[in-house]
């Protein structure tokens, strides 16, 4: 199923500077537009949104990078605490190393579970930007790719 954001979907590229200890230095970031919601977000380099029809919301991939974007719903978790089990991410075990951030517009929580073929590294987030509730999700096998997408999230705006 084509979406109609894909017609007007812009990656802007930009060349963001940070600038840290008085020197500059080139940010491989990419602003994203999710049309879908009037948001953006900022990603790396060469990220887009894929039509996937496995996926709800929005996909985003990129070099080393996905997350899962869609509009909050009445089952999503709505505070750090609930966001904190391997089952809000969907995974069965038990996590280790769980993390909470609170946002002034909401909440990301990092964690990692441990499965027969490894480690899993997982994100859930939620924002309110505007009257638009968002939810934040990957499940990945390296650190930092949930990092990237934790960044990516935080970074959401109007």
């Amino acid at each position: 199923m084509k979406r109609p954001y894909a017609a007007v979907l812009a990656l802007v590229f930009c060349s963001a500077m940070v600038f840290a200890g008085g020197s500059r230095a080139q940010s491989n970031v990419a602003d994203v537009a999710l049309a879908d919601f009037g948001v953006r977000m900022s990603a790396p380099v060469g990220s887009r949104i894929v039509d996937s029809p496995a996926v709800s919301g929005l996909l985003i991939q990129g070099p080393n990078f996905a997350i899962n974007v869609t509009r909050a719903t009445q089952h999503d978790p709505r505070d750090a605490a609930s966001a904190a089990s391997p089952a809000a991410s969907g995974l069965l075990g038990s996590a280790s190393d769980v993390n909470t951030e609170q946002l002034s517009d909401g909440f990301l929580v990092t964690l990692t579970t441990t499965t027969d073929q490894g480690s899993l590294y997982s994100l859930v987030g939620r924002r309110t930007i505007g009257n638009t509730s968002l939810m934040c999700r990957t499940t990945v096998m390296e650190r930092a790719q949930r990092d990237a997408a934790a960044q990516a999230c935080r970074s959401i705006r109007p």
